[in-house]
């Protein structure tokens, strides 16, 4: 579930910034590199960054390619921090198993977890218009035991592979919550993620 808040003004904020690739959008005569994201993923048509096609509309081109870019940095942060605590998919004992879940069962428990997966949440301060954080959070949620592909696009886990089943989960729920100062920004973006539907 995804949700924003206004903040207090004159609070806090943290942002994290990320550099914006060289490679051109999609270089017909180069390789096409693998993105964690499908480009026609139905959170990036919402938020105008591309068109139905899933081709980035006029002057967004580079904001498709920080998006991919900064989902790309985070997972392999996210996984390393899952693995080095001995969670995420597999069995327990060898590399990326997880902890027991107290609950059982493949149904979400307390605290969001599902079977043995830990849940995960995120936070995003100063989170704008949110492109960032839809981008974190549908990613994530397409590799959660609630996942199944459908918010990352037409068959979601990104452009090199499908969405997991439950078996190759990594996480439990994913909650994403978004902070920002200015309420029409809170409305905005709180409206697409109720139109976005399941998965937000």
């Amino acid at each position: 579930k995804l949700t924003q808040h206004k903040a207090k003004a004159g609070g806090a904020a943290v942002g994290v910034g990320t550099a914006v690739d060289e490679e051109g959008a999609y270089s017909s005569h180069d390789r096409r590199k693998a993105r964690p994201l499908q480009t026609d993923a139905a959170f990036l048509r919402a938020l105008g960054v591309t068109n139905e096609e899933g081709a980035p509309r006029p002057g967004m081109a580079n904001k498709l390619r920080q998006i991919q870019r900064y989902v790309e940095i985070l997972s392999k942060i996210v996984d390393r921090s899952y693995s080095a605590h001995g969670r995420g998919a597999g069995g327990g004992g060898g590399e990326g198993g997880s902890e027991s879940d107290e609950d059982g069962g493949g149904d979400a428990g307390a605290g969001g977890h599902v079977g043995d997966r830990p849940p995960l949440r995120i936070v995003d301060v100063g989170c704008g218009r949110g492109y960032l954080t839809f981008a974190a959070h549908a990613h994530f949620h397409t590799r959660s035991s609630s996942g199944g592909g459908e918010i990352g696009g037409n068959g979601g886990g990104g452009e090199n592979g499908a969405g997991v089943d439950g078996a190759g989960a990594r996480y439990g729920q994913v909650r994403t919550v978004g902070v920002e100062v200015r309420p029409d920004l809170v409305k905005e973006t709180n409206a697409i993620a109720e139109g976005l539907g399941a998965g937000f």
